[in-house]
C-alpha cells in the first residue's frame, strides 16, 4: 500500500497485514498516527496482530507494548543542560 490517508486506509493497510504469516506492525512515532491512534488499536486488536508503539500513551490506551525514550526526562536533562551553559560550562565540554 502505498499512503494511508485516513481511517479505511488505516484498515486496508493492517488488514493486509494480518492476513501475512507472522506478521507484526512497528507503528512510528508521526502526528498521523497519534491522532489516528484509537482505530490503529482498535484495528490492531480486532486482527490481532501484535504491534509496539513509540508513545507510551498508545499502550495506557490498550495497545500492547511501548518502547522509546523517556520524553519528560530528556527534557528534565536538557534544563541542566542550560543551566550549566548559563553559568559559564561550554557546550562542547558537556558528556552527551
Amino acid at each position: 500500500m502505498d499512503e494511508v490517508r485516513d481511517d479505511a486506509d488505516i484498515e486496508r493497510a493492517i488488514s493486509a497485514l494480518a492476513s501475512k504469516p507472522d506478521s507484526g506492525l512497528i507503528v512510528m512515532p508521526d502526528t498521523f498516527n497519534f491522532v489516528h491512534r484509537q482505530t490503529i488499536i482498535a484495528l490492531v486488536g480486532r486482527y490481532r496482530l501484535p504491534a509496539i508503539y513509540y508513545f507510551p500513551l498508545f499502550a495506557r490506551d490498550g495497545g500492547l507494548i511501548s518502547y522509546g525514550p523517556d520524553e519528560i526526562d530528556m527534557f528534565r536533562r536538557a534544563a541542566g543542560y542550560v543551566d550549566r551553559i548559563f553559568k559559564g560550562d561550554k557546550a562542547s565540554d558537556l558528556p552527551v
